[in-house]
């Protein structure tokens, strides 16, 4: 089991991953995906490929792959950060954004 340290900074590097994976011309794929499904469509899961994970950081996908589970839910917290962080502000009456799941393909 990983200590609460390393734990932090998985998440840090899946926050990092979500606002800072991009594809052809600085195309925000996560961040734009995020956003797209937060704001217009109310929709609080999003699909991340583990081909990008493992593009962006080896380590970090084989940390996911290694046990997923305890990952994922550090994935997940880490996307609904990221989330609430992109789509300030709310809309009137919303206070926080809700939980998220993530699909891994």
């Amino acid at each position: 089991m990983a200590t609460s340290a390393e734990m932090r900074a998985v998440k840090n590097q899946f926050s990092s991953f979500l606002r800072g994976f991009y594809e052809g011309k600085f195309i925000y794929k996560y961040r734009d995906m995020l956003r797209h499904h937060f704001k217009l469509r109310k929709q609080y899961f999003i699909e991340v490929s583990m081909e990008d994970i493992q593009s962006f950081d080896e380590d970090l996908a084989d940390k996911l792959r290694g046990r997923p589970t305890e990952y994922i839910a550090l994935l997940e917290e880490a996307t609904k950060e990221v989330a609430d962080d992109i789509t300030r502000p709310l809309r009137i009456g919303e206070v926080n954004v809700d939980d998220v799941q993530v699909i891994i393909k």
